[in-house]
């Protein structure tokens, strides 16, 4: 899993390598996250909360893929 910033549409972008549990979905979705078919990513306008979302969960999955 990675993120990254989209500076040019002020958005955060995450990337997952596989499709990522229902309860990581529906956390994204819980903060305005929304599926981007064409990029395939999840995508949102970028807040402050939405980037710490998604760093908690680049350190959850680094976590779990370690183990």
């Amino acid at each position: 899993m990675r993120y990254e910033l989209n500076e040019e549409r002020n958005g955060v972008e995450i990337y997952f390598d596989s499709c990522p549990e229902s309860s990581i979905r529906d956390r994204l979705k819980s903060q305005g996250y929304r599926w981007n078919r064409t990029k395939q990513c999840w995508y949102a306008v970028q807040n402050q909360a939405r980037i710490d979302l998604a760093i908690e969960i680049e350190r959850e999955t680094d976590k779990y893929q370690k183990t």
